[in-house]
Formats: structure tokens, C-alpha cells, sequence
């Protein structure tokens, strides 16, 4: 899967998230946190965070709507492996979700 190839790696991640995402029932509207661990940061965070725009963008997520987000720099599992993104979601039903609701709303 692209070793060693920080770009193909968070575009096919990204993709994997969605499609699990919606297979479910969920959006991307429905995280409320996103963790992304990057091999090297110093030398992935801008072509990792010009991947990430892109696909908020292609998803109609504005700067406004998107979840919290956490990047560390992480020894991942595998060799070939330069991004890891774990995507926490929550249906828009219950305490939680109104909650997160209301406080995107007075950003």
C-alpha cells in the first residue's frame, strides 16, 4: 500500500475512513475527534495537512465544522507505514452531540 509514501498513504486512509464511516450510517460530519500519527512529522505535516484540506474540502467540511484534531509524531507498526489516522464518530442523537453541536455553533 505506497510504501513510504506519505501522500498516497493519507489520501487511501482518508478513503478507508469515509467508506467505513458510511457503511455505517455515519459522515464526516459525525467525528468528533481525529488522531493522525505521522512517522516523521517535521518532514510529512505539509504534505499530510494539504491532503487533509483537500479532503475536507472535497467533503464540504468547513474550517469551522471540522472535529478536533491531534497529530503526533509516532513509531507506527509497520516499516512502510508513514500515517495512522484513528476517527472517533458520534450519531447526532443524545447528550454528547447536541453538546458538540452547540459549541460548534458559537465558534
Amino acid at each position: 500500500m505506497h510504501p513510504g509514501d506519505c501522500e498516497a498513504q493519507a489520501r487511501y486512509t482518508y478513503k478507508n475512513i469515509k467508506d467505513i464511516l458510511s457503511s455505517k450510517g455515519f459522515g464526516i460530519r459525525d467525528v468528533v475527534k481525529w488522531t493522525i500519527f505521522l512517522r516523521d512529522i517535521s518532514a510529512q505535516y505539509e504534505t499530510f495537512n494539504k491532503i487533509r484540506d483537500e479532503f475536507f474540502r472535497e467533503n464540504n467540511v468547513g474550517r469551522k465544522e471540522m472535529a478536533a484534531s491531534t497529530c503526533v509524531e509516532a513509531k507506527l507498526c509497520r516499516e512502510d507505514l508513514t500515517v495512522e489516522i484513528e476517527a472517533v464518530a458520534v450519531r447526532e442523537e443524545g447528550f454528547l452531540s447536541r453538546f458538540l453541536g452547540a459549541f460548534r455553533k458559537n465558534q
